[in-house]
């Protein structure tokens, strides 16, 4: 086996997102995915947790964990129509309302990261809510001064546990991702965005 140490991340595209309809420890439905236009960047930051066995003075054990990640979204535009989507808001007579009381639902996440090389490696969370975005308006000048659009999310595990091999016990799913160059690879980026599982 070899390793590519020569190519580098060079872009991120084909963003859709898939409504989360149903999660539970035996089955998991997601609503067809759709396409996100006009991204210009996608930053996961995984959260992880580290827990340490120390016997007569040594560090034996060192267990680590990732336990979310972190979704940093930047787009040309959030419009109302993607906002009602993602975070829950309320519709009434051509006017959109944010409420004490909405609730955003959970989405899967999915993207296609490119490289130097003009490989893919294709990736998916499986379970995440967006918060309100932050707002920052500034007042023309001389010069045109673009505001993209920043929304948040958090992606956990999902409630759904899917069995890897006959001898394992069944885990909830957190991330999925395949590369072009891996040696299983069998042309998945073709339906990659067709559906979640």
């Amino acid at each position: 086996m070899s390793i590519n140490n020569k190519k580098v991340r060079t872009g991120v595209k084909n963003l859709h997102i898939a409504l989360l309809k149903k999660d539970t420890t035996n089955e998991i439905i997601y609503e067809e995915p759709i396409k996100v236009t006009g991204l210009i960047r996608l930053e996961t930051n995984p959260e992880t947790s580290r827990q340490t066995l120390r016997s007569n003075g040594r560090t034996p054990t060192v267990l680590t964990s990732i336990n979310s990640y972190n979704v940093t979204l930047e787009k040309d535009s959030l419009p109302n129509d993607l906002l009602e989507l993602l975070l829950g808001y309320r519709k009434h007579n051509g006017s959109t309302y944010t409420t004490a009381h909405g609730a955003a639902p959970y989405f899967a996440l999915m993207y296609e990261q490119t490289y130097s090389n003009g490989t893919s490696s294709y990736v998916k969370l499986f379970k995440g809510k967006f918060s309100e975005p932050e707002t920052l308006n500034e007042t023309s000048n001389d010069t045109v001064s673009f505001q993209p659009d920043i929304i948040y999310g958090n992606f956990v595990s999902t409630n759904y546990e899917k069995v890897f091999d006959e001898n394992d016990f069944p885990e909830p799913l957190l991330k999925q991702s395949i590369d072009e160059e891996d040696e299983t690879y069998t042309n998945e980026g073709t339906t990659w965005f067709e559906s979640v599982l």
